[in-house]
């Protein structure tokens, strides 16, 4: 009986430590108070214990998908990392004005002590690792030459950062499904890789935001794929 009572006692124990779980509009409402701005979430699900797991859109920046994670005493989320990197991926586009590409940067780690939305690449940087993946989402039908005019060229401006470019290759119909992919969905998961595995064309390198013509061109077949 004494060991019942000792369970039970240490299961109380944990539900007032981790709290409890909320309803999305309890969500929405917390990360309206922590940023001030209007927040709505997309799905939710049970996470550990009493804390649940909440994908949200952000009303000012519709674009971003980012998770948040908790309870109503304590909580986390990425909105701040999804913000400063969907402001880079504009840059990016920018800079491959020439080039019909979709893009998408994922950085190493999602978390950071960040509050402020005006934080800049550089304070997220100075916090965490410096370590990118962006995610270039080509027309398939975007000639070589253009690729290797545009894509040197593809970090100017941006901070110094290191990581690597995904490159897939897609009709313009494909590039449309994987952006609503991303205004609901805070990462790439499983089914998103088995869909475009066959459009993956290949991986390059990169340090200090300098991606070389020759990391661009050598050893990679996918630039034959294209006109």
């Amino acid at each position: 009986m004494k060991k019942i009572v000792r369970f039970l006692m240490v299961c109380f124990a944990v539900l007032v430590v981790t709290g409890c779980s909320m309803s999305d509009s309890r969500a929405e409402a917390l990360l309206h108070k922590k940023y001030n701005e209007e927040f709505s979430v997309i799905s939710s699900r049970k996470g550990t214990f009493s804390s649940s797991i909440y994908f949200v859109k952000s009303e000012k920046n519709p674009d971003i998908c980012f998770r948040m994670e908790g309870t109503a005493n304590d909580f986390s989320d990425t909105y701040i990392s999804r913000l400063i990197c969907g402001r880079m991926a504009k840059q990016v586009e920018e800079n491959l004005g020439n080039i019909d590409t979709y893009v998408c940067i994922e950085p190493m780690l999602t978390g950071t002590l960040l509050t402020d939305p005006n934080s800049s690449l550089d304070d997220f940087i100075d916090e965490g690792p410096n370590k990118f993946t962006i995610f270039a989402f080509l027309n398939k039908n975007t000639s070589s030459e253009s690729v290797l005019k545009e894509f040197p060229h593809m970090l100017d401006g941006i901070s110094p950062i290191n990581g690597s470019v995904a490159v897939y290759l897609m009709d313009k119909k494909d590039m449309e499904e994987v952006k609503e992919y991303v205004k609901t969905h805070d990462d790439f998961y499983e089914e998103f890789f088995e869909w475009t595995d066959s459009m993956f064309g290949g991986t390059i390198l990169f340090e200090n935001s300098s991606l070389p013509v020759s990391e661009i061109s050598e050893g990679y077949e996918w630039l034959e794929e294209l006109e």
